[in-house]
């Protein structure tokens, strides 16, 4: 928990850049770095400049020296805060103190002047503007964005959209360079955040973290899985990449996620292929959930004429909702090879089909010796349909062997002790009557 806490606090930490006119017309510009919330009155505080400070409550923060420069009331000079303008192209005059000016990007750049003012109180002489860029030197550059889904892969460029539907795995692949000649980029990783997507919940996900050599590149990669009840809309995705040289750097990209349902669409979770062992019971799980639009009738088969398997049921499943289903039978004794178990679902217009590998073994316990019994069914191709989760089968009984099934050795060695226990009652009825 506390690991997790510290590797917040470096996420969310903006660089900034200052800029200072001194009292003897001397510029210092500075690229320094702040917890995201903070101030401009923290980002000075980080600055090598010596500054005073007083605080007053009520007020706020107020500046009365910079490198032993001390406001002037005679002479009507006083330290003047400005940050930059909506446009940022140039600094314009705060309405408001350093302490309340929050900074929660990395685009901002601030400054300070000793300045006389007019007789509205403006100040009259302004700092020399300077371009975030040219402060605060890029090292951390994102050269690509992609995601994938489902084997469609696409190019993001910031502020794009694309489309999911509920239960879809997002790959999402950045790749990162470092920008710098003669250091590495330490401890490079990427964060991504769907907004709102889970119930009003945001969704998470973290890369590894990994170092990039100067001049180079890495991609880095991360999954994202849409919520099977997820609704229909857009959704903020908020992609951070973050690294360490002498600062942490860090570039926030925004997408829009948009959620899109079919009309009618049931995701269902079912094995692919299986390992089972004949003469023994079974039971098939399934989860079915709705990721469409309407609530739906169904009816469910799951057929296998070799093995004389044939189930049927039907149940309704409301949008955005699910159910769990679990179906037994009992694999022959005289099983071997494998087997294609096909589960079909059909509901409104829609027919899907799953097909599931049984793959039986026997060992020489459990074979009645009938190899001829039931022919290999070879194994079946399957279905790809949707990749969703696998769920195992489960065994039922496995340790109880059904009386058709006995094996002839243990049918011998069961006669041969009903023989011994007759004797030994024969015997001890015998000694009995002679006594």
């Amino acid at each position: 928990m506390f690991a997790a806490m510290l590797l917040i606090v470096v996420v969310q930490a903006a660089n900034v850049g200052t800029v200072v006119l001194l009292a003897d017309g001397s510029l210092n510009t500075e690229c320094v770095n702040i917890d995201d919330g903070k101030t401009a009155y923290h980002a000075f505080q980080e600055s090598s400049l010596t500054m005073d400070w007083s605080y007053t409550v009520g007020i706020g923060h107020f500046l009365n020296s910079v490198e032993g420069v001390a406001s002037d009331n005679d002479a009507g000079k006083y330290w003047s805060f400005w940050h930059i303008n909506s446009a940022e192209t140039d600094f314009e005059s705060a309405m408001v103190g350093a302490s309340d000016y929050e900074i929660e990007t990395d685009d901002k750049v601030i400054g300070l002047s000793y300045t006389s003012f007019d007789n509205s109180w403006n100040p009259i002489t302004k700092p020399p503007f300077s371009d975030y860029d040219d402060i605060c030197e890029p090292v951390l550059d994102v050269e690509k964005v992609s995601v994938e889904i489902d084997g469609d892969k696409d190019t993001l460029k910031e502020g794009d959209s694309f489309k999911v539907k509920p239960g879809d795995l997002i790959l999402l692949s950045v790749k990162v360079g470092n920008l710098h000649e003669d250091d590495d980029l330490e401890d490079v990783e990427v964060e991504a955040i769907i907004r709102d997507i889970d119930d009003n919940d945001d969704i998470e996900e973290q890369s590894d973290s990994t170092d990039i050599g100067d001049g180079k590149d890495e991609i880095l990669e991360l999954e994202l899985e849409i919520p099977l009840d997820a609704d229909e809309g857009d959704y903020e995705l908020e992609v951070t990449v973050t690294g360490d040289l002498e600062l942490p750097y860090r570039q926030v990209l925004l997408y829009e996620v948009e959620v899109d349902k079919e009309s009618h669409e049931l995701a269902v979770g079912i094995s692919e292929t299986v390992d089972l062992e004949c003469g023994k019971s079974y039971r098939l799980n399934i989860e079915i959930d709705n990721i469409g639009k309407d609530d739906e009738d169904v009816s469910l088969t799951i057929i296998n004429d070799d093995m004389d398997i044939s189930i049927q049921d039907s149940f309704d499943v409301d949008e955005n909702e699910g159910t769990s289903k679990s179906y037994s039978f009992r694999v022959p004794s005289a099983a071997i090879g494998s087997y294609s178990l096909l589960t079909t679902l059909v509901y409104s217009d829609e027919r899907d089909e799953y097909r599931t590998t049984l793959n039986v073994d026997c060992d020489e316990e459990t074979q009645d010796g009938n190899l001829a019994g039931l022919p290999n069914a070879g194994a079946q191709n399957i279905n790809p349909g949707n990749s969703q989760p696998q769920l195992n089968f489960t065994s039922s009984n496995s340790n109880q062997t059904q009386p058709e099934d006995l094996s002839p050795i243990y049918v011998v060695l069961l006669i041969v002790g009903n023989i011994i226990l007759v004797l030994i009652v024969i015997i001890v009825i015998v000694r009995w009557r002679k006594n």
